[in-house]
């Protein structure tokens, strides 16, 4: 899918308030008709109240599909020991079989026997291949795929790791044919921001180095969670997003600590969020990007959020 949604104009309307009665919810309001080529776009309001006098509503629709075409790496832990694993992420608003792909370890500029994937990723989650002699218990927990202490699993910080689809190179992580040493003892993540594979190794625009053995956030990728993960933060909802106004809302289930960050990884806030008091106040940010790591007893998931 790679046509926007469309939605209709409104005209300005007035609404006569009752005596003593000085707000009004925009949930009161008829919502525009919208539209898409592929499937049921969803269209939210900000801001939810409205004050006597003249409001500006701000209506968004939201591509009911992704227009992500493929499958990409979202993690690589090169840590102590054999504690050795690769993320991939589904963000393509399809189930993805994974009966095509293959993933390689080149060493020296050579490819070695592939990694014949098997299973399927569902969509908006990440699958999860380790070394079988980690000993890392977050690795373990997290695992969908174990593999023998083989190749390519068996990759140090001067290997290239590619992921193959038909065995055509669609994503690598390294330069191409390079033998320096790039990642060793290292945890790389994308950044939330990525959406596409890339086989030109982008290690400033599209990665964050982590220290070894750094695994806290195996598992999920920009609010996607681990095929085995049937955590309730699953279905943890924050809307409006994106959003012009100054306050965030979150459909939740239990208590959360929500941790905001912005693109360069600085913490901005700490939150407490409950389903009694389940708004965040967000007038004092500016436009741009954050990141939200959410957080339950033992459970973590990291959200983006967009302020228009």
């Amino acid at each position: 899918d790679n046509q926007d949604p469309s939605i209709s104009t409104l005209t300005a309307i007035s609404v006569n308030a009752d005596a003593s009665v000085c707000t009004y919810a925009s949930s009161q309001l008829t919502a525009p008709s919208a539209s898409d080529n592929c499937s049921t776009v969803t269209v939210t309001r900000s801001p939810v109240s409205l004050v006597l006098g003249a409001n500006t509503v701000t209506w968004t629709a939201t591509d009911g599909s992704s227009n992500v075409s493929e499958l990409f790496f979202s993690e690589y832990v090169e840590g102590s020991g054999h504690n050795k694993a690769l993320e991939i992420v589904n963000l393509t608003g399809n189930n993805i079989n994974l009966s095509p792909y293959t993933i390689k370890r080149q060493s020296e500029g050579t490819w070695e026997s592939p990694l014949q994937l098997v299973g399927t990723i569902d969509v908006n989650n990440v699958y999860v291949i380790i070394n079988a002699r980690s000993t890392n218990s977050k690795l373990q927990e997290e695992k969908d795929l174990e593999v023998a202490n083989i190749t390519p699993m068996t990759f140090n910080g001067d290997d290239r790791v590619g992921l193959f689809k038909n065995d055509v190179l669609i994503d690598i992580i390294g330069d191409l044919d390079g033998t320096d040493t790039f990642a060793e003892n290292t945890t790389l993540r994308r950044n939330n921001d990525i959406t596409e594979p890339n086989t030109v190794y982008s290690e400033q625009g599209e990665w964050s180095f982590f220290s070894s053995n750094t695994v806290s956030d195996i598992g999920n990728f920009n609010g996607t969670l681990s095929v085995k993960d049937n955590s309730l933060l699953s279905t943890l909802k924050i809307y409006p997003n994106p959003t012009t106004g100054n306050t965030l809302y979150f459909n939740l289930t239990k208590d959360v600590t929500i941790r905001m960050y912005n693109v360069l990884g600085k913490l901005i806030n700490t939150n407490k969020i409950n389903s009694k008091n389940n708004n965040l106040d967000i007038s004092s940010l500016p436009k741009g990007i954050y990141l939200l790591k959410i957080n339950s007893e033992n459970q973590f998931v990291t959200r983006k959020i967009i302020k228009n």
